[in-house]
C-alpha cells in the first residue's frame, strides 16, 4: 500500500524481506534501501548496473494496485521461503523448486514441451517432403477452403489494405480488428 512507504519501520521491513526474497530466487547479489518513502533495489553483475524504484506513484497504478488485490493468495502460495524456494512441483522423474507465480509458468511449459519438437516455417517450401507429407499433403488431415469475396473492388480495398505501401490503413484496420482475433499467430 502506498502509505506503508510512509513508516520507516515498515519500510525497512519490507525492504529486507524483498532483498531476502530477491536473493533467494535469483542467487544474485541484490541490495534493497529504504529511504523516506522510497524503495531502492540495486544489482550489479559483470559491471553493469540495475536499479529499481519503488515509490509512492508507483504503488498507485493500476497494476500495483492489483497485485495488491492478489497479494493473500500468492503469499499462501508462494511467499513463504521453506527450503530455499516457495514450492516444489513434481512430474514422474524430477523435482523443481518454484519461486513465484511466473517461475510457476516456465516450469509447466517446460515440462510439457518435453520431448517435443516445435518447427516454424515462413512457407511450405522450407519443408522437406516428408514435413509436407505430415502436415499439408496428406489428405486425411488437410483441409482446404475457398474464401470467396463476391465483390472485386472489396477484394482490391482488402489486399491493398493488408499488402499495399500505406501504412495508415493497415494500423487502422489491425486496431479495428485486433480484439476479434481469437487465435493469432505471430
Amino acid at each position: 500500500k502506498p502509505e506503508s512507504l510512509e513508516n520507516k519501520e515498515i519500510g525497512l521491513k519490507i525492504a529486507k524481506y524483498l532483498e531476502l526474497r530477491l536473493n533467494t530466487i535469483d542467487k544474485k547479489v541484490w541490495k534493497v534501501n529504504y529511504q523516506k518513502n522510497n524503495l531502492t533495489i540495486n544489482k550489479e553483475v559483470r559491471g553493469v548496473k540495475q536499479i529499481y524504484s519503488i515509490n509512492k506513484e508507483f504503488l498507485i497504478t493500476p497494476e500495483a494496485r492489483l497485485l495488491n488485490e492478489l497479494r493473500k493468495p500468492l503469499m499462501e502460495n508462494f511467499g513463504l521461503l521453506k527450503n530455499g524456494c516457495a514450492g516444489v512441483i513434481k512430474n514422474s522423474s524430477e523435482q523443481y523448486n518454484i519461486n513465484g507465480p511466473l517461475d510457476l509458468i516456465e516450469k509447466v511449459l517446460e515440462m510439457g514441451k518435453s520431448g517435443i519438437q516445435i518447427n516454424r516455417y515462413k512457407g511450405l517450401g522450407e519443408m522437406n517432403p516428408e514435413q509436407l507429407w505430415e502436415t499439408t499433403m496428406d489428405k486425411n488431415f488437410r483441409s482446404l477452403l475457398v474464401v470467396k469475396i463476391d465483390e472485386v473492388n472489396e477484394a482490391n480495398n482488402i489486399f491493398e489494405t493488408l499488402m499495399g505501401v500505406v501504412v495508415e490503413g493497415r494500423r487502422n484496420f489491425i486496431q479495428e480488428n485486433s480484439l476479434k482475433v481469437a487465435n493469432l499467430d505471430i
